[in-house]
């Protein structure tokens, strides 16, 4: 299923701006196979183009709360966590040596100390 075969007008429109930001094809590309988005890639500065335009427009495109259901868009929080896990999971890869956006560490995971579990013969 190509962009323009989406069902969801807003769903479409998202897409068709992505698209349209790295000059993919979106007639060609078929966004139901496994990892479509792998088969393009743009700069961490045009995903941040990406991401503003959705916080500051896109957002407001008829039916883009069904799009992202388990966010109220009304607030400028929800769209950023909003579109940020859109990016993190159908964005473009990024450019081969591009300053990617590192992660930050989690406070929470530390690394474990390997352990060695003998098992007694018996």
């Amino acid at each position: 299923m190509t962009v323009n075969e989406t069902e969801n007008p807003a769903l479409q429109a998202l897409l068709t701006r992505m698209f349209d930001m790295v000059g993919a094809d979106k007639d060609k590309l078929d966004v139901k196979t496994d990892r479509w988005y792998t088969k393009h890639t743009w700069t961490p500065e045009q995903e941040a183009e990406f991401a503003d335009w959705f916080v500051a427009e896109g957002y407001k495109l008829p039916k883009m709360d069904t799009v992202f259901s388990h966010y109220a868009l009304r607030n400028k929080p929800n769209r950023k966590k909003a579109i940020s896990e859109f990016l993190f999971l159908y964005g473009w890869s990024y450019v081969p040596g591009s300053d990617a956006p590192a992660l930050p560490p989690s406070k929470k995971s530390k690394p474990r100390k390997a352990t060695w579990h003998r098992r007694c013969p018996g």
